[in-house]
């Protein structure tokens, strides 16, 4: 696998395929601190983020064929260059990797019959199904993160931790309500009474750090917020309100992209974001405006620290921004082909691009002279089909 420490896929919709495949609404200044009551949780000790190491390719291609409904696509696994054929894993309505602080990442498949069912997507083994009966029917997005056999899930106004071997639900975390924010989208006068001032909202990443600490990265469309629910600790991130990505990288440093939806002429900032205070220590930004986003990763890579990964389009056309992030800013890696991809796996020197209107089309990115192969070879699937994941 890819060897990273923690990334996150933004769940956004993808008009090409008829899936909801990575559902979601991805939005500076000095962020205020304020306590919260302290996470509700069972004695059950967090690991801390273990990346395995790095791997110079895929070994295993994730791919769905629709059906003549989103509930009747075929969700299926293969070993890339084996000659083993496809395992069917699903029919599923959904489907999205998992950001992983392990060795492997996985993937959630939804289902309205099953909710949430997971595969661990190993690199030497067959895909196998994890544990995620104790948790009831939730919905596409609602799996955050896969990490060293724990599944960590968003159920309303909590996180819970839950053991993928038994189902059980180990560990469970307060999400705190957040205020709106008056440059982010206050609530208007005329709605006041309608709509509340203060919600809990989706939890768009998790970050484990290495001290056990489980920081939630939060936003509910007119605030967003960095949580340490081990803590309690909430710090407001003023004049957002969306977010995307959400990744610790080799610096140390958290990363993600915030914007504001009610102000289509303000672009997405990258932020750094210290986990010890939570504070905002540097801003960029990338120059695009949130409004016809359609995919945002962030992924950690040892030698450009953080990739940022943008897909922006409207219709058949799609556009893909590449950024390395440091403590130096923002810097542009390559000026991408139109349609060469929806998501992105990082392993490496190597990015690869797939998916949304790319198809069964699989491209990669050399990282170390931004040379890039499209229609690599090995990756194929049947015509008509979409791949979704890369592990």
């Amino acid at each position: 696998m890819n060897g990273k420490d923690v990334h996150s896929v933004a769940r956004l919709a993808v008009p090409a395929v008829a899936l909801a495949l990575l559902l979601a609404a991805c939005g500076m200044g000095v962020p205020t601190a304020r306590q919260s009551h302290p996470a509700s949780k069972v004695n059950h000790p967090l690991r801390a983020s273990t990346a395995g190491a790095a791997t110079s390719a895929p070994s295993v291609e994730v791919y769905a064929v629709p059906g003549s409904g989103p509930a009747d696509a075929q969700i299926y696994s293969q070993r890339v260059g084996s000659s083993v054929g496809p395992q069917q894993l699903a029919s599923g309505v959904a489907a999205e990797v998992l950001p992983s602080t392990g060795i492997a990442e996985d993937l959630a498949i939804y289902s309205s019959s099953s909710g949430p069912v997971v595969y661990s997507l190993s690199p030497s083994t067959a895909p196998s199904r994890l544990t995620t009966s104790g948790v009831g029917n939730t919905q596409p997005g609602s799996v955050l993160l896969s990490s060293q056999g724990d599944i960590y899930l968003q159920a309303d106004s909590q996180v819970i931790d839950v053991d993928s071997s038994s189902g059980t639900v180990v560990a469970s975390y307060n999400l705190p309500s957040l205020t709106a924010d008056s440059v982010a989208g206050s609530v208007p006068s005329y709605d006041k009474g309608l709509v509340s001032a203060s919600a809990v909202g989706t939890v768009q990443a998790l970050v484990l750090l290495p001290s056990g600490d489980v920081l939630a990265l939060q936003y509910t469309g007119r605030a967003a917020a960095v949580d340490d629910l081990t803590t309690g600790t909430v710090h407001e991130l003023a004049g957002y309100g969306d977010l995307g990505g959400g990744t610790l990288a080799p610096d140390g440093d958290v990363y993600v992209v915030a914007w504001r939806s009610n102000d289509p002429a303000a672009s997405m900032d990258v932020l750094q974001i210290d986990p010890a205070t939570l504070d905002v220590i540097g801003s960029t930004s990338t120059g695009l405006s949130p409004a016809p986003t359609d995919n945002i990763q962030t992924e950690a890579n040892s030698s450009e620290n953080i990739l940022v990964y943008v897909a922006q389009g409207s219709g058949a056309s799609m556009d893909s921004y590449l950024w390395s992030a440091s403590s130096t800013g923002l810097q542009q890696l390559d000026t991408l082909p139109v349609n060469i991809g929806l998501y992105v796996s990082d392993f490496g020197e190597s990015l690869y691009l797939y998916g949304g209107p790319a198809e069964n089309s699989v491209s990669r990115l050399d990282l170390t002279d931004m040379s890039l192969t499209q229609d690599v070879s090995g990756f194929a699937t049947p015509s008509g089909s979409f791949v979704l994941a890369l592990g």
